[in-house]
């Protein structure tokens, strides 16, 4: 470390760089050796792709008997995300590797975004303590609640609004289902 500091101008930023990227490599590399966290059960696929790609979307999805979404946010980076939903029953690693292969297929057309693969917390071999997820990704592996809530008038709908923002929560609602007149 200490070469690297005196061979970069003293520059503690550059060695605090060097030593987050070695961590990455090292623990994408123990993962490799070590496979942790198999996940033996169901997950939900999503594959999301550029939002104005819909007629291709709509068009892969018929073909493929998939179930198109497209969410809109009330805030957040991305108001708007056309994805696919599917259903697949199989290990962590296997179903990784089965949806890449039917998205470079299926979706050559399409600007893929990202592909999201979901597991219900209670599926066996999902990290239940900080320990079992030590070698994850944390910008791919991460945990998310979502809830439905149905509002019954446009007050409700804009205190719920005016709490998700306080709460730093986001309010989305997707736009190929019915959509209630408050929405």
């Amino acid at each position: 470390m200490k070469n690297i500091y005196i061979e970069n101008n003293k520059d503690i930023d550059f060695v605090v760089d060097y030593i987050k990227t070695k961590g990455k490599e090292y623990k994408t590399k123990l993962n490799e050796l070590i496979k942790t966290n198999t996940i033996d059960d169901a997950f939900k696929v999503h594959i999301t792709v550029d939002h104005r790609e819909m007629e291709k979307l709509l068009n892969v999805c018929k073909i493929n008997k998939l179930k198109p979404i497209f969410i809109h946010l009330q805030n957040g980076n991305n108001p708007q995300q056309l994805m696919t939903s599917s259903s697949h029953v199989g290990t962590f690693p296997e179903i990784v590797e089965q949806m890449k292969i039917f998205a470079d297929l299926q979706f050559k057309d399409l600007n893929i975004i990202r592909l999201k693969i979901k597991s219900s917390a209670s599926h066996k071999g999902v990290p239940e303590e900080n320990v079992d997820k030590l070698f994850w990704s944390q910008k791919s592996n991460y945990f998310e609640f979502r809830y439905k809530i149905y509002v019954s008038s446009k007050s409700q709908l804009g205190r719920l609004n005016a709490l998700c923002i306080q709460q730093n929560l986001c309010l989305a609602f997707n736009a190929f289902e019915t959509k209630s007149t408050y929405e």
